[in-house]
C-alpha cells in the first residue's frame, strides 16, 4: 500500500489518500484527519497476473530499497510538502514499512524511485484523477 498525507493543517482539513493492492482487489481510501477515518473508498477486482505484474514493477522502482533517515519517523517532517507512507508484506507475512517526503530523498527511510512508485500505485486505480478531485493535499 501507499499513503499520501497531505500538507500539515489543522485536523479538520487534513486529508490522505491511501491506495492498497493485493490479488483481489484495488482500493482507494480518502482519509480525514491524522488519525486516517475513511473518509469514502473505492473498490476495484484484481488478479494474481495483474497484482504479480505490479509487484515485478514496483521490484524494478526499487519500492523495497531503505536508507537511514535524516528523522525517527515522519510526523512533522515536510510540513509545507507531502508523506508518503509505504507498507508491504514480504513471504513471511510481516510488514514492512519506509517512508519519505516530497521535500528531501534523505528526509525518510524509502531510498527508491518515489515518483515512479507514486505514479504506478495512482495508475493502479481507474479514473484516479477524478476520484481524488477536490481532496486538497
Amino acid at each position: 500500500s501507499m499513503t499520501l498525507q497531505g500538507k500539515l493543517t489543522g485536523d479538520d482539513t487534513h486529508k490522505s489518500v491511501r491506495i492498497t493492492v493485493d490479488s483481489s482487489q484495488r482500493e482507494i481510501e480518502i482519509l480525514s484527519g491524522y488519525d486516517g477515518t475513511v473518509e469514502s473508498s473505492q473498490s476495484f477486482t484484481n488478479n494474481q497476473a495483474a497484482l504479480m505484474t505490479f509487484l515485478y514493477a514496483l521490484d524494478n522502482a526499487g519500492f523495497t530499497n531503505t536508507q537511514k533517515a535524516a528523522y525517527k519517523d515522519s510526523r512533522g517532517v515536510c510540513p509545507k510538502g507531502n508523506v508518503y507512507q509505504y507498507t508491504y508484506s514480504a513471504q513471511d507475512g510481516v510488514p514492512h514499512d519506509s517512508w519519505s517526503t516530497s521535500c528531501k530523498k534523505t528526509d525518510g527511510t524509502f531510498s527508491g524511485n518515489a515518483t515512479l512508485v507514486k505514479s504506478l500505485f495512482q495508475a493502479q486505480i481507474t479514473d484516479y484523477a477524478k476520484i481524488v478531485k477536490g481532496v486538497k493535499l
